[in-house]
Formats: C-alpha cells, sequence, structure tokens
C-alpha cells in the first residue's frame, strides 16, 4: 500500500514539474519541490527499516565469514544501473558486452534500467526491468524516452539481490534512484563517465543553453561516488579542470569482441552495389545522427572535396534527433547515402568496404565507432578534442586534426587517398597497424578485472 501511495504521488509530482519545466515557471517548479516534503515524509518509516534490515544482513554475513569456513566459492554481487541498454551507441553496446562476458566468467552482475514493452527485446539475460511509474519524451530530444523507476520497488529489489557493489552508467533518472538507494542501504558506488552532457548540451541548444545547470547537477552526481570511471587520460585531464577529484578517477578500459569485427573480403564491391554507390572513395562516419557529433563540419568537408572530385561517396550511418535536418543541409550534394540503423553484424562489411572513417565529434569521451573502425583494418581521422584521439596512433593508424580547419581535414583525405593510389603497401600497413592496436590494448578478458576489482 505504501509504495502505491508514494508512487501515485511522486507521478503525479514529476508530471507537473515537466509541464513546469516546459513554461520554464521556475517559481512554481522550485514550490513543488518543496512541498514534496511530505513525500519523503511518508517513506521514511519503511526506508529506516529497509536500512537496518540490510545493515543487520551485513553483520550476519560478518559473522558466517568468521566462523564458517570460506569455501573459495563467494563472488561479489554486483548491480549496474543504467538509462540506455536498447539503443545503437557505445553505452548499451558495452553493457551487452560486459553481460555477455560476466555471464560466461561467473560473476554476478544483474544489469538494471527501464523499458517499455516495444523495447523490451534483445536483452541480456541478466537484465531487471524496473517498473516505471511515469515516462516523458524531451521535445528537444525525440527519439530518447526518459523512464523514472518507482524508487520504493527499486529499494525492495535491491534488498533482494543483496549487492556487494552498484556500478552506475549514467546520471539519468534510473542512474539517479540507483545512487539514491546506494546511499539508503550504505552500498559502495561506481559511477561511468561514459558521456560529457555538458559539451553535448551546449552543441544542441546553441551558446545560450543552461548548460552550467547540466554539468552543476553531472559534477555533482559524480562526486557522490566513491569511483568515477573516465574512458580516457585524455578526458579525466578534462574533468580535472572542471574541478573533479582526481584521486576519485581512474581510466575505464574498453573493449572490442574480435570475433566480431575483423576485415571482411569483398566487402567495397558489396557495399557498393548493396547501396548503389558510384564508383569511387567511401568515406564513412557512424554513430548517432545528432547535432552534437559535429556532422555539419563534416558535410563542410566533403562539399569541398566534391568541388576538386566528384569520385567521393559520403556514407552516414546511424540514427537520431539530428537526422532530418542532416538530410535537408547535404540535399544539394551527390553521393551522400544514409543508410539508417544497421545491425551490429553489418557493421563489419561497412568498415571493411570504406576507405577512410571521418569522426569529427569534439563531444565524445570514447568514440566507440573509431575502435570498430580500427578492428575492421580502416584508417580514421578524428578531432584532436576529445576520447577518440587517444584511441588512434596519430600518423601510424589514423590522424587527429582539430575541426576549426576544413582546408587541413580535405588535405589530408585527399593525401591518404593518393597514398591508397599511389604507394598500396604504405597504406596497407596502416590497415593492418590499425588493427594490431586494437588486438594489443583492448582485451575484453584484461578490462573486465578492472572493472569489477
Amino acid at each position: 500500500m505504501i509504495t502505491k501511495i508514494t508512487d501515485q504521488y511522486f507521478s503525479s509530482l514529476i508530471t507537473s514539474l515537466i509541464k513546469d519545466m516546459k513554461k520554464l515557471d521556475l517559481i512554481n517548479m522550485f514550490q513543488k519541490i518543496s512541498s514534496s516534503l511530505f513525500g519523503v515524509i511518508l517513506t521514511l518509516p519503511f526506508i529506516t527499516t529497509l536500512k537496518h534490515m540490510y545493515e543487520n544482513r551485513g553483520l550476519l554475513n560478518q559473522l558466517q565469514n568468521r566462523f564458517i569456513p570460506d569455501t573459495g566459492n563467494k563472488n561479489n554481487k554486483i548491480i549496474w544501473f543504467t538509462d540506455t541498454i536498447t539503443d545503437l551507441n557505445g553505452v548499451s553496446v558495452t553493457l551487452k558486452k560486459i553481460a555477455e562476458l560476466t555471464s560466461q566468467n561467473n560473476i554476478d552482475l544483474t544489469i538494471a534500467g527501464s523499458v517499455g514493452e516495444k523495447e523490451n527485446h534483445d536483452l541480456p539475460v541478466n537484465f531487471k526491468n524496473l517498473e516505471s511509474i511515469i515516462d516523458f519524451t524531451p521535445n528537444e530530444y525525440e527519439h530518447y524516452t526518459f523512464r523514472i523507476p518507482s524508487i520504493m520497488k527499486t529499494l525492495r529489489e535491491i534488498y533482494e539481490l543483496h549487492p556487494d557493489m552498484i556500478i552506475i552508467s549514467t546520471p539519468g533518472p534510473v542512474g539517479l534512484i540507483g545512487l539514491l538507494c546506494a546511499k539508503l542501504l550504505n552500498i559502495k558506488t561506481k559511477a561511468i563517465y561514459h558521456t560529457d552532457f555538458t559539451l553535448e548540451f551546449e552543441k544542441i541548444i546553441g551558446e545560450n543553453s543552461p548548460s552550467h545547470l547540466v554539468e552543476g547537477y553531472v559534477k555533482w552526481f559524480y562526486e557522490q561516488n566513491e569511483k568515477i570511471l573516465v574512458p580516457t587520460a585524455e578526458y579525466i585531464s578534462i574533468l580535472e579542470e572542471r574541478g573533479y577529484t582526481a584521486k576519485k578517477m581512474e581510466v575505464f578500459k574498453r573493449g572490442l569482441d574480435l570475433k566480431d569485427f575483423f576485415p571482411r573480403e569483398k566487402s567495397v564491391s558489396f557495399i557498393t552495389n548493396f547501396y548503389k554507390l558510384e564508383d569511387g572513395i567511401n568515406l564513412l562516419f557512424t554513430g548517432r545522427v545528432s547535432k552534437d557529433k559535429n556532422l555539419d563540419f563534416l558535410c563542410d568537408v566533403f562539399e569541398r572535396l566534391q568541388n576538386t572530385n566528384n569520385k567521393y561517396n559520403l556514407i552516414i550511418t546511424g540514427d537520431g534527433p539530428y537526422l532530418n535536418e542532416l538530410k535537408k543541409r547535404t540535399k544539394s550534394l551527390k553521393n551522400v547515402v544514409f543508410t539508417g540503423k544497421v545491425k551490429q553484424n553489418f557493421l563489419p562489411y561497412l568498415y571493411s568496404g570504406a576507405d577512410l572513417f571521418l569522426f569529427p565529434s569534439v563531444t565524445d569521451t570514447f568514440g566507440m565507432s573509431v575502435l570498430e573502425a580500427q578492428a575492421c583494418g580502416l584508417p580514421c581521422i578524428v578531432s584532436t578534442t576529445g576520447g577518440p584521439k587517444e584511441i588512434i596512433r596519430d600518423t601510424v593508424t589514423g590522424y587527429s586534426l582539430p575541426t576549426q580547419d576544413i582546408t587541413l581535414w580535405c588535405k589530408k583525405i585527399i593525401e591518404l587517398v593518393e597514398l591508397k593510389q599511389d604507394d598500396p603497401e604504405t597504406f596497407n600497413r596502416m590497415k593492418s597497424e590499425s588493427v594490431k592496436n586494437v588486438e594489443r590494448n583492448y582485451d575484453w578478458s584484461k578490462i573486465l578485472e578492472g572493472i569489477f576489482k
């Protein structure tokens, strides 16, 4: 009964807050947040009881460990909270792979998220679907639906699973409730800084966006955790400059399944026929089609290239909120192909059939697409800002270039195309070094140890 009452109360409150946010009625918002104290008081007896029960259970476990011999079979239990699991982004792809590997390696992991009926497919076997009390889709980001789970039911789920640690992938509603529950039950937490929401917000909404509010919340969220895992050393430096606690941060190594991503033969003719491409140079981008990916710059580069040589094809793979706008932007350009979303097992053929991979994003903390491209032997050109430049070996497997310089990007693309034509041996060496770079540095078996230690 208490769960039902509190769920209804908070659902009504959140719905009202969303309406006020859309109208920018900040005074009304703060008044409602203040009045929500009633709902908090209502849940206190239940939460306090559950907290004491959880702490007593920990005491019993300590007594058991002291007086009953250890058989060596005990594994730590972990719950991993995420707001995204069904998307084709790097967070979801990484989580699904980790879920698969943990089940194979006898690691007791539960992934907790909230998905609707239409999304309830292709989920990891160890996925726990948290019942949502309210869903909403932002006007600025119609491709994504926020789902807010019941805090009372989530507390109950955590109590029953009795984890030793909670890992959080996202600072959205699911991640926030995971953090809150962990604090209430005194469970240690790690949070993974997958996405630079501050920069994304600025790129999507513009310079006048209230990005300082986003930065304030995101920083507060991550600082509540014992450890902050960051995809690259480059981004640790960026976060240090923003005032994040240096001693909390560690590099979160990512991996790739090389049984899936490797060079495929005859892919050039395959994708040429499949997408009805003109014979020429295939330039590829894969990822979320969003304004923050700097795709307008990519189009500017391609337009400049076409003015010098119309033998270039630009292949854009993925879906996202900027797709329709980008199609309008490229309507006057020849040889631009939008493939939409493609299945994971089809991506290696796209990478293998392309000549160069272009990734001008300045907001990515890592860049899983760049890793996938290299594993398939595709040289990459990336931005000098953000995490992707740390994935490539500059001048060996690709180049990192400033995205303020269209001329430099065009020059480097033309140089690499000429290298492929005039000195194929050197170009093929770059392709093989790309594969070796992934094989040497992104082995999943070593990475799992670092995540769960």
